[in-house]
């Protein structure tokens, strides 16, 4: 299984929406690498986006890879491993990084979920909930989720409209070990 972390070829993993943040890949000062880095699009290697897989990979020519991943503020986290989808526990408090709505956490409430937006969905998607804050708006596919600031669980893949709440307090993810597998690739933790 190669790695996304040679510095001839680093990657960094995303949702198939090509305008979101990409996870687990970092640049000094910088959680995702934008226009201002890298040009309009970066090259695209592969993707999955059908069933249980809404992924994505692309190269990052002359950067260097990093373990970490913005949080709140000027921080970040050093991703120092990674939890399958089966280990992740309901009731654990996640984070993730959004381009468009930035750090925040929530409850893992469902190893079940349905993204009703991948082709042929399968539930097997993972859902993470808030009630007082918008965890996920487009352009945050593609983010990191991780959990105690050295974890990656997975990245995101987009979000539920509570009507009741009239909010998007969850969002919706892949878990790493479908990402890594589906993509053939692993995400660096060193």
């Amino acid at each position: 299984m190669p790695r996304v972390t040679s510095v001839q070829k680093m990657a960094w993993l995303a949702a198939p929406d090509l305008r979101d943040a990409p996870a687990y890949s970092s640049v000094p000062g910088e959680n995702w690498l934008d226009s201002r880095v890298l040009g309009d699009e970066p090259p695209f290697q592969g993707e999955w986006y059908d069933g249980s897989h809404d992924e994505q990979w692309h190269t990052t020519p002359g950067l260097t890879a990093l373990n970490r991943v913005k949080t709140a503020g000027i921080g970040y986290a050093t991703i120092t491993g990674k939890t399958s989808h089966g280990l992740q526990a309901i009731g654990s408090w996640v984070c993730k990084t959004g381009n468009t709505t930035g750090f925040d956490c929530g409850y893992l409430d469902s190893r079940g979920a349905c993204a009703t937006w991948v082709p042929h969905f399968n539930c097997t998607f993972h859902r993470v909930h808030n009630d007082s804050s918008d965890l996920s708006s487009p352009g945050d596919s593609g983010g990191p989720v991780y959990y105690a600031a050295s974890d990656a669980w997975g990245i995101i893949s987009g979000e539920t409209w509570n009507l009741n709440e009239g909010c998007t307090c969850t969002l919706i993810y892949t878990a790493i070990d479908y990402v890594e597998s589906g993509l053939l690739v692993s995400v660096l933790t060193q």
